[in-house]
C-alpha cells in the first residue's frame, strides 16, 4: 500500500542466469530421419501443443542435439550467428533480385530498340508476350509502348436560362410571345452556362480514330 492509499504490485527482479548455466536438455525435440534430414519438433515451445516436426538445418541440430553440455551462452550466441545468417541471406537475396531486375529491364531497352530500327514491330510484340506468359512478373520483360493521338465526338446538352421582356395582356400572352421568340441564346449565354455547369453529358459516337504520334 503507498502512503496515497493505491494499491502498489511489487517488482519482482528477475532471477540472474550465467551464460556457463546448463540449458535443457533438447535431444527429444530433435531427430534424424532416415533421409539425412535434421528436423526439431515444435512443441519446443510451450505455447504449442500439437507435436509437428519440421526440417532445420544440420548446423542447428548439431547445436541442440549437443550431448557435451549446452549452456545458455552457447545458446544465445548460437541464436545470433542464426539471425545475422539470415539477415545476410535476405540482404543477398534482395539484391540478387534487384540486380536480375536491372538486366532485364536493359535487355528489355536494347529488344526495343533493335526492333524499332530492324521494323519488327509486330514480330517482336508477338514474341515478347508469349516469352512473359512464361516469366514470373517480376521478370518479365518491357513491352513496347508508342504514343498515339486519338480523336473522337461526343454530345452534351447545355441548359441556358434565359429572360426577356414582352408586352402582352396576360400571362399566357406573354409566355406565347417568348415560345415564338426566335433569337436563339448568344454564344456568351451558352458558355455561362457551361461555367456554372448547366450541362450534362448524353453519349459518345464511337469514332473514336487513332494514328501513331
Amino acid at each position: 500500500m503507498s502512503i496515497y492509499g493505491f494499491a502498489t504490485k511489487a517488482v519482482v527482479e528477475p532471477t540472474p542466469i550465467a551464460n556457463d548455466t546448463l540449458a535443457p536438455d533438447f535431444t527429444v525435440y530433435t531427430r534424424k530421419t532416415e533421409t539425412g534430414t535434421t528436423q526439431l519438433n515444435n512443441k519446443v515451445n510451450p505455447q504449442i501443443t500439437d507435436e509437428e516436426w519440421v526440417d532445420i538445418p544440420n548446423r542447428v541440430y548439431v547445436t541442440l542435439a549437443s550431448t557435451d553440455g549446452l549452456t545458455v551462452g552457447k545458446l544465445a550466441a548460437h541464436y545470433a550467428h542464426e539471425a545475422n545468417h539470415v539477415d545476410a541471406w535476405i540482404k543477398r537475396c534482395d539484391q540478387a533480385r534487384d540486380e536480375a531486375q536491372r538486366a532485364i529491364a536493359l535487355i528489355g531497352e536494347r529488344l526495343i530498340q533493335e526492333s524499332n530500327d530492324r521494323n519488327w514491330c509486330s514480330e517482336f510484340d508477338e514474341l515478347i508476350d508469349s516469352a512473359n506468359g512464361n516469366l514470373p512478373y517480376w521478370l518479365q520483360l518491357p513491352t513496347r509502348v508508342r504514343e498515339f493521338n486519338v480523336t473522337w465526338t461526343e454530345q452534351y446538352t447545355i441548359t441556358v436560362r434565359r429572360n426577356a421582356t414582352f408586352e402582352a395582356k396576360n400571362e399566357e400572352e406573354a409566355c406565347d410571345m417568348a415560345s415564338d421568340y426566335a433569337e436563339e441564346a448568344d454564344d456568351c449565354e451558352m458558355q455561362d452556362a457551361i461555367r456554372y455547369g448547366n450541362y450534362s453529358y448524353d453519349t459518345d459516337n464511337g469514332d473514336y480514330e487513332a494514328e501513331e504520334a
